[in-house]
């Protein structure tokens, strides 16, 4: 049996002591509601006179928030049909129905067919700083080195990712593409993670469309075939949450426990993720300070796990310099509250404005949505703030303006450090798609009970919206698949596409071949090199790099390949000349461009 609350009217679970939506104390079913003394002990600290502050100003903004909402609700009762919270639709607020699990097993399967589809080869280069962290993985699997918590390859990073690619390369040969199925496992189970998220907060339809949004989006399918670790971050910080509302809502410590090491784990993932964790940490410390009814068991097991698995990481910031020379290498300076919210305001606009694109893996360049989406995106956005005082949409939100504060705080690179922000944007634009379907389904339901056979014009409301949805979700796949073509072109200069399938031909070769490059981008000693070449004996003759720039025959004493970039063809003639038994082949990209010449000499 339900538990009605006697002040808003929700029903929740009967465990429940107080409300999970306005927190007024519950009264046992049957029993009617009557006026219950404050719970809330004095404090008797040094910090008296500062809470009482702080309280305070909750009151205050808690009397404001009311005032709005009074002056705001003429317009609030145009929306009568908004979706309601998975806690408030009793009839299906935790059964999770068979139809919803064969949506969310399908789009997990094409998630990870999309994602593992030719990841070798495609992207059709690789990054440098992916290939730094596959060779230190290589390394830590030989157990020739052990970074710890921390590696300094990439300019100093977390090296959890690097301990996972470890874990795979003990299993799987030494490929890119094992290296980046580190970012495709979480990648592909962010998928029905956010499901299980949304599904806590919102109906199933919601939490469907934030499924099928984050399963084609370009950047997170990007981001889940490049070995970075922005997509290990995303989706701990997502599942950590999933665990901790699910554990509250079903008064099981250990739920929340798990979630609070996994959330913990995220410190390990990525050099934004502290930002994610300090803000979630101030929060929730936050309401158990001014809101009696979150002194639950359950909060307490997830901060106490998260702090206990973090631990090691809060110390080594606080006790090194990572910061502070962060901030000297990017020239970072403090930014003015004026200059903080004219930066937050532009990051919030990405929705319908260009990203800035990202030198070393070319992401960036668009908007984060279409212009369709994105009016669903404001519509949701309208429609949370419409109904802030319910739980779910204030979760939403602050998780929202939480995966603002790398962006906002750190300008460069704000595809990968406002990953989580894409998250929670295409969560807020399928709560403005499901709002405006709820609407119009909603009139036709009223509409259908004065038909001869109201139910089955009910059925074919349900079809026609079903089918309206899914040839939305086809026409969202389409226009990302059509800029993942378009990214795919625009990267091939920053993920040195040339270079890497040059030497990419050499390791085809086998390693008898000594290998000598000419071109100015790459030299030997490079990650992405060293990668494919890193058995085999390699020179680069660009001046650059210390070479002469021109043909030394008088050194070539085994099998050796030269390959030239297009500013080396002029070398042809003197190979030619000196090695008239080689062979010369050209290798073209997709639109007919020259990508390397390889001159292949075998003196066996």
């Amino acid at each position: 049996m339900n538990t009605i609350c006697p002040q808003c009217g929700t029903a929740n679970a009967v465990h429940h002591r107080f409300c999970f939506y306005c927190g007024h104390a519950l009264m046992p079913a049957g029993v009617p509601s009557a006026s219950t003394p404050s719970r809330t002990a004095p404090w008797h600290t040094s910090t008296e006179a500062v809470s009482k502050g702080i309280g305070a100003g909750w009151r205050t903004a808690q009397g404001l928030s009311r005032q709005t909402a009074r002056a705001l609700a003429p317009l609030a009762g145009a929306f009568a049909a908004l979706p309601v919270s998975a806690e408030q639709n009793t009839r299906a607020g935790s059964r999770i129905r068979l139809w919803e699990i064969a949506v969310i097993a399908a789009l997990t399967f094409v998630a990870a067919v999309i994602r593992t589809q030719n990841l070798e080869t495609v992207p059709p280069g690789i990054a440098n700083d992916e290939a730094e962290l596959a060779l230190e993985a290589l390394r830590v699997s030989r157990g020739e080195v052990w970074p710890g918590a921390w590696t300094g390859v990439t300019l100093g990073t977390p090296a959890g990712l690097v301990h996972l690619q470890a874990l795979l390369l003990l299993f799987r040969d030494a490929s890119i593409a094992t290296a980046r199925w580190s970012a495709v496992l979480p990648g592909v189970a962010l998928i029905p993670v956010a499901y299980f998220l949304m599904r806590q907060l919102f109906p199933a339809r919601t939490a469907i469309l934030t499924a099928a949004f984050l399963t084609f989006h370009i950047w997170l399918l990007v981001f889940s075939r490049i070995a970075f670790p922005a997509m290990p971050a995303v989706f701990c910080f997502a599942a950590s949450i999933w665990l901790l509302i699910a554990g509250v809502r079903s008064n099981r410590w250990w739920t929340a426990g798990l979630g609070g090491i996994l959330f913990g784990l995220g410190w390990y993932t990525y050099k934004s993720f502290p930002l994610y964790a300090v803000a979630v940490w101030g929060v929730l410390v936050l309401f158990l300070l001014l809101r009696p009814e979150t002194r639950r068991r359950e909060v307490y097991w997830f901060l106490g796990a998260s702090v206990a698995v973090s631990a090691h990481m809060v110390f080594f910031y606080l006790a090194s310099d990572v910061i502070e020379a962060s901030l000297r290498l990017y020239d970072r300076t403090p930014l003015s509250p004026s200059a903080l919210i004219s930066r937050g305001w532009e990051v919030v606009t990405y929705v319908h404005t260009p990203m800035p694109r990202e030198g070393n893996v070319g992401t960036g360049g668009i908007p984060l949505l279409h212009f369709s989406t994105e009016v669903f995106f404001w519509t949701g956005l309208a429609t949370l703030l419409l109904s802030f005082r319910k739980r779910p949409s204030q979760l939403l939100l602050a998780g929202w303006l939480i995966s603002l504060v790398p962006a906002v705080l750190t300008p460069d690179a704000e595809s990968r450090r406002y990953l989580l922000g894409i998250f929670f944007v295409l969560a807020i634009a399928a709560v403005g798609l499901d709002t405006i379907v709820s609407l119009v389904h909603n009139r036709w339901n009223r509409y259908t009970r004065a038909l001869p056979i109201p139910i089955l014009a009910g059925w074919f409301g349900n079809a026609i919206a079903a089918v309206a949805l899914a040839a939305f979700v086809l026409l969202f796949a389409g226009q990302q698949a059509r800029d993942y073509d378009n990214w795919l072109v625009e990267s091939e200069w920053a993920l040195a596409r040339k270079e890497v399938e040059a030497v990419r031909f050499a390791q085809s070769l086998g390693a008898g071949y000594e290998v000598r490059l000419y071109n100015d981008r790459l030299p030997r000693t490079n990650a992405v090199v060293q990668w494919f070449l890193r058995d085999t004996e390699t020179t680069n003759g660009s001046p650059i790099f210390g070479g002469s720039g021109a043909i030394d025959a008088e050194t070539v004493s085994e099998p050796t390949v030269w390959l030239l970039a297009e500013n080396y063809l002029t070398l042809i003639p003197q190979l030619e000349s000196a090695f008239p038994e080689g062979n010369l082949s050209f290798e073209n990209n997709e639109q007919g461009e020259l990508l390397y010449a390889a001159y292949v000499l075998d003196t066996s």
